[in-house]
């Protein structure tokens, strides 16, 4: 009796362990099958990546584009001063004072007042 439950035993691995051999080669060819179907989800998974990183940027662009109309529309006057500063450009009839700071040796020979 002992001998016929342990037979039992074995068999009923042994169908558990020839199902899961069944179901592993499925899944085994069901994989080689789709391969391109899986490639193309993760090439589009890294597109919508780059995609959403990029609509960041756009929509910052955006923003600093508004900033800068919103800017010109009340006289421009820092996007102005930004470019004449950054180019140095003046206005016709205008006059640039540039004051050059002291250097070692005019602080050492420059006479002193009692």
């Amino acid at each position: 009796m002992l001998a016929r439950l342990f037979k039992n035993f074995i068999w009923a691995h042994r169908a558990f362990l020839a199902w899961g051999v069944v179901f592993l080669i499925v899944i085994a060819g069901w994989c080689v099958l789709h391969f391109r179907s899986i490639a193309e989800y993760v090439d589009s998974h890294s597109e919508r990546n780059a995609a959403r990183e990029s609509n960041e940027r756009l929509r910052q662009d955006v923003k600093r584009l508004e900033r800068q109309q919103e800017e010109l529309a009340r006289g421009g006057f820092e996007v102005e001063k930004e470019a004449r500063e950054r180019l140095d450009l003046i206005k016709p009839g205008e006059s640039v004072l540039q004051i050059a700071p002291p250097s070692s040796e005019d602080a050492t020979t420059s006479p002193t007042h009692p």
